[in-house]
C-alpha cells in the first residue's frame, strides 16, 4: 500500500509545501511525530505549536553560551520544560541540516566537522505569551540568521557574541514540523517520549533543573575561548614542529611549508588541501584551534547553489 503525499499532521507544522512533501516521507519525522501522537493524542497539534526546539551547540556550549540563551528568551516570554545534553557526531549534524548543506562548499563541511563535535545542549522552551506566530517560528525570528550581516542588533546570536558565520554557536527548529523532525534526529525513543511528557505537563523535570544549574556554573568558566591570532599561531606551531622531524617526505613538507604561508597571509585557505597536507604529514593540531584559525579564510558556499529548504520566515505564517 502506498504512502500518502503529505502527512495529514504536517500541513499544521509548517507552510512550506515542499518540506510538507519530504518530511511526510523522512523516517526521523514520522517516527517522532508517532511518539508525541501517542502521548498527546488530538491535542499534539496545538502542542507542538507552543513549543520550539533550541540547541546550544557543542561551539557554543564551550564558549559558555547557555545560560545567555535561558536568560534572553526569558525576556520574550519563553520558559525551559525541559533541558538535556546532545551528542553531536558528523552524522547527526549532516542529517539535521542535510536539506541546506546542499549549498555548503567541501570546506566548510569539513571545518563544520570539527565545531560540530561534542556536547551540547538542547532546550525545550514553552512560549507563555499569547503570540499569535507558533513558538518555533518565534524562536528562529528572534535567534537571528547565521550570516552576520544580516542579524538585527537585538537578535539572540548578537546577545551570545557570535564571532562568524562557521561559529554560530546556536540552533534552533524553524518550523514545528522541524521540532518534531530533529527530536527524532537528536534523540531515541525513552527521550522523545519523555519530551512529549514534558510538552503535555509544563513542568520542568528535577534532572533538567540540576542540568541547567550546573550548566550556569559552568558558563561562569567556559571552557574555550574564541581568539583567531592565538589559534593561528598554535597550528602554525604544530606545523612548525612536524618540520622540524628530519624523516617528512619532500612533498609533505612543501605542502606543510606552504599552509604556514597561507595562514600568515589571511588569504582565502582551500581546507579540503589544507586538512590532507596535516593528515598525509600525522601533524597533530588541536581541532578547536584548527577551526578557528581558518574559519574566516575559506570560501562557505557553492557559488550559484541554493538550499533544497529554505526558511520562509514569520511571514510565511502571518500570511498564511
Amino acid at each position: 500500500m502506498s504512502r500518502p503525499a503529505h502527512h495529514p499532521a504536517v500541513a499544521t507544522l509548517t507552510r512550506n509545501p515542499l518540506k510538507s512533501s519530504l518530511y511526510s516521507q523522512e523516517p526521523y519525522f514520522r517516527e517522532s511525530l508517532c511518539d508525541l501522537e501517542h502521548l498527546l493524542g488530538e491535542s499534539t497539534p496545538t502542542t507542538v505549536l507552543r513549543h520550539g526546539l533550541v540547541v546550544v551547540k557543542p561551539d557554543g556550549h564551550a564558549l559558555g553560551a547557555t545560560s545567555t540563551v535561558l536568560d534572553f528568551y526569558a525576556r520574550h516570554g519563553f520558559t525551559p520544560v525541559d533541558a538535556r545534553p546532545v551528542t553531536f557526531t558528523r552524522s547527526v549534524w549532516r542529517s539535521l541540516w542535510v536539506y541546506q548543506m546542499t549549498q555548503a562548499s567541501i570546506d566548510r563541511l569539513l571545518v563544520n566537522d570539527l565545531v560540530m563535535d561534542g556536547e551540547g545542549i538542547a532546550l525545550l522552551l514553552r512560549d507563555t505569551t499569547d503570540a499569535p506566530l507558533p513558538a518555533a517560528v518565534r524562536l528562529s525570528e528572534l535567534k537571528g540568521p547565521a550570516r552576520m550581516e544580516k542579524q538585527s542588533e537585538d537578535c539572540l546570536r548578537r546577545a551570545v557574541g557570535q564571532p562568524n558565520r562557521i561559529f554560530s554557536l546556536v540552533h534552533s527548529a524553524d518550523e514545528p514540523a522541524d521540532l518534531v523532525r530533529e527530536l527524532g534526529i537528536l534523540f531515541g525513543q525513552g527521550e522523545r517520549r519523555a519530551m512529549a511528557t514534558a510538552m503535555g505537563s509544563g513542568t520542568l523535570s528535577e534532572s533538567g533543573i540540576q542540568l541547567l544549574e550546573t550548566v550556569r556554573r559552568y558558563d561562569e568558566r567556559p571552557r574555550r575561548i574564541f581568539d583567531q591570532d592565538a589559534s593561528r599561531k598554535q597550528v602554525i606551531a604544530a606545523i612548525s614542529q612536524r618540520l622540524a622531524e628530519r624523516e617528512l617526505p619532500t612533498a609533505s613538507r612543501e605542502a606543510l611549508v606552504s599552509a604556514i604561508d597561507d595562514l600568515e597571509s589571511g588569504r582565502v585557505l582551500r581546507a579540503s588541501a589544507f586538512f590532507a597536507a596535516l593528515l598525509d604529514a600525522a601533524v597533530t593540531a588541536d581541532s578547536w584551534d584548527l577551526a578557528v584559525a581558518v574559519s574566516d579564510v575559506i570560501e562557505d558556499d557553492v557559488p550559484g547553489v541554493s538550499k533544497v529548504i529554505d526558511n520562509f520566515g514569520a511571514a510565511a505564517w502571518e500570511q498564511g
